[in-house]
């Protein structure tokens, strides 16, 4: 029954509520319309004898006063607006919504209510825009629009504004919120009318409209026609109303059906029409009533109490008096309690998904610190890079200064040092030991490319002259072995002097040599001199191959260098990055900081109010 329409909160309408009203979906958040009502809820003052007013009147108060501390909160903006239209409709009278898709007879609908022809009326959709019926002394039309502003219309031009087909119109009603319509009607002081434009009218403008001012309504009346009753598309618009707006439903032009030959001569056709209707919607609708306004409209003008009767107007009537026009005290305040339910339960989903947002954060905080520290060490190991490769450049300056002073220009007789030069020479290809490990650490980007084909160069160069200097100090070590060998050459060839000098009968020279001494100190002589000079040879030609295989280190160590002149600038590039992002982070961290804890009082802020409103509700009820 109609009593119970407003009980219960539903998710349909949650969830269609929080993506109309969260996501913004009018834009209101820079408009000059919402920032004039913005004004409005933060200026609001309580009464100060709000303990001494009646008990709806003190929660109207206590809505409003939570609005005006929600609005302070940007992340509850909308919400403080969506209550504060609580809170104002809570002073209108029952609101009740009469939808249904086009050519119903919803019009026809609400002039028999009204008992005059206010509304135009047709067989193709006519309403264009919401027409809000009120009450007042004389007829009289006002225009409300978009921006907040009202203004007066002709009543006798009505038909021109409300109904499609006049197009020099058409601007004027894209600019329109609604129009409200006074008319001399006792009932429109007790409940207000609205009647919508037709939904699956292939006009999208007319259902955005209405969907728009749903949630406004307190009642909802949904409009039927008897031949073609229950379509999908009805039922969807039904579910979409959600449960607190669950509609009666009104089974319009149940005289179609009389002159119908789907029924057996036994079967009263509207009482079967409604009971597959019944079948049809199931518990999607509060109540079902069959009526037709055409014959309920001409039974009143003649005065037929018999024909209104058997168009259901009669009780229909009655029913719509004793379950709404007389009760629309009650379940206006009843309306008003469910509405702030849908917002409470609505608020607690947004908690959600802030505790869910928060929890994130939480992660993010943690990380904070771990992030920081990346950075901090990817800035120690750049320091790490420059330093190495300005000691390396320092060393190597050292080592070139060394060589050009010393060695370049000495000839073999530098063979003694040897040694030494090789491990000059090494310190100077080793340089490329300062480069070769950024391989593993410099990112294969546009901006290093080049430095990193560089390195692979001169880490090949540097191995091939590795290699040139392991051999030739090789055969270095082979030419020590020589002159080894020639030194016990030598040392035979005294021997064999000295044996041959004191070989003499007397001592000294012998006259007469016939032991073969001399021969064999000639030949050992003449041997020693073909080694030695042999050794004279392999030790000029080694000093050249060396001295070039040094010239070449000298000229890779040029190039290593000037390669780490080049990437220690782009070293330093990426430590005054690596700097500056490490400030944005802490930057950001700071704000993300300042944000979260605003945010956080905002939402205990939310809480409390919740919390308020709750309490408000409770005591109303009891």
């Amino acid at each position: 029954m109609l009593e119970f329409l407003l009980i219960a909160v539903g998710a349909g309408g949650l969830g269609w509520w929080l993506y109309k009203r969260w996501k913004g979906k009018q834009g209101l958040e820079d408009s000059s319309l919402s920032a004039a009502l913005d004004e409005r809820i933060k200026g609001y003052r309580g009464p100060e004898n709000l303990k001494s007013m009646p008990a709806f009147e003190q929660m109207i108060h206590v809505i409003r006063q939570q609005a005006s501390s929600l609005n302070r909160c940007a992340i509850f903006r909308d919400a403080s607006r969506r209550l504060w239209q609580i809170s104002e409709e809570s002073d209108q009278p029952l609101m009740v919504l009469v939808m249904g898709e086009f050519s119903t007879g919803k019009s026809t609908f609400i002039n028999t209510l009204l008992g005059a022809d206010v509304l135009t009326t047709a067989q193709i959709p006519t309403t264009a825009v919401i027409s809000l019926l009120s009450y007042g002394e004389t007829p009289a039309v006002k225009l409300h629009h978009q921006d907040g502003s009202v203004t007066d219309y002709d009543f006798t031009r009505l038909g021109e504004i409300t109904a499609e087909g006049d197009a020099d119109k058409q601007a004027l009603r894209d600019k329109l919120d609604y129009v409200e319509i006074r008319y001399p009607n006792e009932m429109l002081k007790k409940i207000h009318i609205v009647d919508t434009p037709g939904l699956n009218a292939h006009r999208e403008k007319h259902t955005e409209k209405t969907v728009n001012f749903q949630d406004k309504a307190d009642v909802v009346l949904w409009m039927f026609k008897a031949d073609a009753s229950g379509r999908s598309t009805e039922l969807s618009a039904i579910k979409a109303l959600g449960k607190r707006l669950k509609p009666i439903a009104i089974v319009n032009c149940i005289d179609n059906v009389l002159e119908s030959d789907d029924y057996e001569e036994d079967e009263d056709p509207v009482e079967e029409t409604l009971t597959r209707f019944r079948r049809r919607v199931g518990d999607s609708v509060q109540d079902v009533i069959g009526i037709s306004s055409l014959l309920a409209r001409q039974a009143l003008a003649s005065g037929d109490a018999k024909a209104l009767e058997a168009c259901g107007w009669t009780g229909f009537r009655k029913k719509l008096d004793d379950v709404l026009v007389n009760r629309s005290a009650e379940l206006k305040i009843r309306s008003v309690r469910e509405k702030l339910a849908e917002f409470i339960a609505q608020m607690s989903q947004v908690f959600q998904q802030y505790d869910k947002k928060h929890t994130e954060n939480a992660k993010y905080f943690q990380n904070q610190e771990s992030a920081e520290q990346e950075i901090h060490d990817e800035i120690e190991n750049l320091e790490k890079i420059k330093q190495r490769l300005l000691s390396g450049m320092e060393e190597a300056a050292s080592c070139r200064k060394e060589y050009q002073h010393t060695y370049a220009d000495r000839g073999m007789e530098a063979i003694d040092d040897t040694a030494k030069l090789m491990d000059l020479a090494a310190k100077l290809v080793s340089q490329a030991n300062c480069v070769v490990p950024l391989l593993e650490i410099l990112p294969d980007d546009e901006r290093w490319g080049s430095s990193i084909q560089d390195i692979q160069l001169m880490q090949d160069e540097q191995e091939r002259i590795l290699r040139d200097f392991d051999r030739w100090f090789s055969h270095y070590y082979h030419i020590c072995d020589q002159v080894d060998d020639l030194e016990r050459e030598e040392n035979h060839v005294g021997e064999l002097r000295e044996d041959y000098e004191n070989s003499g009968l007397f001592g000294g020279t012998p006259i007469f040599d016939f032991s073969g001494r001399r021969d064999r100190l000639n030949s050992a002589v003449e041997a020693y001199n073909t080694h030695l000079e042999k050794l004279k040879r392999d030790v000029a030609v080694h000093w050249q191959k060396y001295k070039s295989t040094c010239k070449s280190a000298i000229s890779v160590n040029v190039d290593i260098a000037a390669l780490e002149k080049k990437i220690c600038r782009l070293v330093d590039d990426e430590l005054v990055y690596e700097q500056e992002r490490l400030v944005r982070t802490k930057n950001d961290f700071h704000l993300e900081q300042q944000r979260y804890e605003a945010e956080k009082k905002e939402l205990d802020q939310g809480l409390q109010a919740v919390e308020v409103l709750k309490h408000a509700a409770a005591s109303l009820e009891g």
